[in-house]
């Protein structure tokens, strides 16, 4: 491949990236909002379901495609190519892992299992949890490292605001 296609093939995974990276905000935005709209008075689970495919699909589901397809370019977005030498390694392999288990698990569960509110508050509470040490982890590295990329400053707020949108629903349902 010459100089000129490498370029342009970098530029074309580095839009990917960045497409990638609206769909998971879009996305969790819109089942942050599916959510509330199907939030009520009544015990249904449908509010838990549709976060849980929520942060399935657009949380997880989105980071899996990044680590499987795209992930020395999304290395590189955050600012972590420099710590494997630009290639992947273990460490981002396993969390790629992961993040396909945990899409596997919330989607079979939510539709094989509609009604299991128990199994979807786990699911939301974890897929938080995770989400919030990660965050933890993205700030780290823009305060102490100085690595003032984008996700490593908006991870942090985004992840809190996840979380605590997440509350009243999870709330709702103990």
């Amino acid at each position: 491949m010459s100089d000129a296609a490498r370029v342009k093939h970098g530029v074309v995974k580095h839009g990917v990236v960045k497409l990638v990276e609206a769909v998971r905000i879009f996305g969790t935005g819109l089942g942050f909002y599916m959510a509330y709209a199907a939030w009520g008075d009544s015990p249904s689970p449908d509010a838990i379901r549709i976060l849980t495919l929520a942060f399935a699909i657009s949380m997880c589901g989105t980071c899996a495609f990044e680590g499987l397809f795209l992930a020395k370019t999304t290395a590189r977005e955050k600012g972590f190519d420099q710590a494997g030498g630009g290639s992947v390694g273990p460490y981002q392999r396993q969390n790629t892992m992961w993040f396909l288990v945990a899409t596997v698990v919330g989607v079979v569960w939510a539709t094989a299992f509609p009604d299991d509110v128990r199994a979807f508050l786990l699911y939301v509470v974890l897929i938080c949890g995770f989400f919030l040490l990660s965050a933890v982890n993205h700030a780290w590295q823009a305060i102490a490292h100085r690595n003032m990329t984008w996700q490593n400053l908006d991870r942090p707020i985004l992840a809190v605001a996840m979380a605590g949108g997440s509350v009243p629903i999870i709330t709702s349902y103990l």
